[in-house]
């Protein structure tokens, strides 16, 4: 009887670590929505041309790939935002947002209409983009994005 006592108690230690060890996990897994809600409030620091909100935003090695082949860092693209007109957006649609969750990490696939201006260059663009977003310590940062102008071959 004693055995069965000590296996008992044993199992239930076990099941109890199993638990605590899987709580963890589920704190950090991202939601459709928490997904859909960071991609909205990134387009407002964009728009509002919120350069604090957006450090906060995109991760320390944020990494965005041009539709040209280059790449520029999170430092670059803030500093586009000094002086205050190198960098204007007039207009802003994003659509067509579809959200794969794999665990803490989501990539976002969506199209983003828009226009304004770079450089005092006018831009009309229409782009599919591609956001890589993950949730670590309760923290939600955007590592990279991806845009590319859809063609349209008629």
């Amino acid at each position: 009887m004693i055995k069965y006592v000590g296996l008992l108690v044993i199992a239930v230690f076990c099941f109890g670590c199993k638990e605590r060890a899987e709580k963890p996990a589920l704190e950090t897994a991202l939601t459709e929505k928490e997904v859909r809600d960071f991609v909205n409030d990134y387009d407002t620091m964009w728009a509002n041309r919120d350069t604090s909100a957006m450090k906060e935003a995109m991760a320390e090695e944020y990494i965005y790939f041009t539709s040209v082949g280059s790449t520029t860092d999170r430092k670059k693209i803030l500093g586009w935002f000094v002086p205050a007109d190198k960098y204007k957006v007039d207009t802003a649609i994003r659509s067509e947002i579809d959200v794969t969750i794999h665990g803490n990490t989501a990539i976002v696939s969506s199209r983003w209409v828009g226009s304004g201006s770079f450089d005092g260059e006018k831009f009309r663009d229409d782009q599919r983009c591609s956001l890589t977003i993950q949730k670590e310590n309760g923290k939600i940062k955007l590592i990279s994005e991806h845009c590319t102008q859809i063609v349209n071959q008629h």
